[in-house]
């Protein structure tokens, strides 16, 4: 791999990281109301039932897209698209 492509592939990183601290938010209030929504649910039709519920952290995200931007296929591929 030359330094262009290094560099690029370093870019590439930033920037799925940085879209996904964009909507992580999204995420975060997502997960606040499923977790209410299973609780209830829960209730109701498996009351010993525990819920847990938590979005994958930023830190998390960027440890992962690391250790597997080796399996990836480069033509398109994107973890998270255009938060729009």
């Amino acid at each position: 791999m030359t330094e262009i492509d290094k560099e690029a592939e370093r870019e590439w990183v930033r920037e799925q990281i940085a879209k996904y601290a964009a909507v992580f938010p999204r995420y975060n209030k997502y997960a606040e109301v499923l977790e209410n929504l299973l609780k209830q649910a829960s209730k109701k039709y498996a009351p010993s039932a525990t819920v847990q519920v938590r979005p994958k952290s930023i830190a998390s995200f960027a440890e992962k897209i690391l250790r597997k931007k080796a399996k990836r296929v480069r033509s398109g591929f994107q973890i998270i698209g255009n938060a729009s």
